[in-house]
């Protein structure tokens, strides 16, 4: 097989000007899963239960501190580390 030399021409974006997307990709999705590890694939409640607890937690922590500091500067930490928290419950209940 013989080789291209020439270098490939970008777009504008960083992808190869010869890029088509509409061609399907070279694998399949079975390709995907098998490179997965299989203990990815075990279900664990306790473990999920576990990272509900974590959050639930966190969000108190988040609540007690605020209270406790009352600090102007730390209100504008507080409210997008809390709305991220807010948003993992949200999540998880949305896709329940």
């Amino acid at each position: 097989m013989v080789k291209d030399t020439q270098p490939l021409a970008y777009a504008a974006n960083g992808h190869s000007k010869d890029f088509d997307p509409t061609v399907p990709p070279p694998f399949k999705i079975a390709e995907i899963r098998a490179a997965i590890p299989e203990h990815c694939w075990v279900k664990n409640p306790w473990r999920s239960l576990s990272y509900v607890l974590r959050d639930v937690l966190v969000i108190a922590a988040l609540v007690v501190a605020a209270i406790h500091f009352n600090n102007w500067f730390l209100w504008l930490l507080y409210w997008p580390v809390q709305g991220t928290m807010f948003w993992a419950i949200f999540v998880l209940g949305h896709d329940w």
